[in-house]
């Protein structure tokens, strides 16, 4: 689920579609499988997902969202 800062282009659309989001950097986990499955990686069409910043568990993803967003 995306979970965009408040001025964020998708940020209060009711849904969101993979391409409204498809350039954007997603958080990484250190599991490289589950990081593929998290971010959609590869995407439809075959482009690889954009790398953002690397969390390994919940607590430091919500804070990499916060710094990636600007925060």
């Amino acid at each position: 689920m995306p979970v965009p800062p408040a001025g964020h282009r998708p940020a209060g659309q009711e849904s969101v579609r993979l391409d409204d989001i498809a350039h954007e950097p997603l958080v990484r986990v250190a599991d490289p499988v589950w990081s593929a499955y998290e971010r959609i990686d590869r995407r439809p069409g075959g482009r690889p997902a954009s790398d953002g910043p690397l969390a390994d568990t919940a607590l430091p993803r919500a804070g990499a969202l916060l710094r990636a967003s600007g925060s």
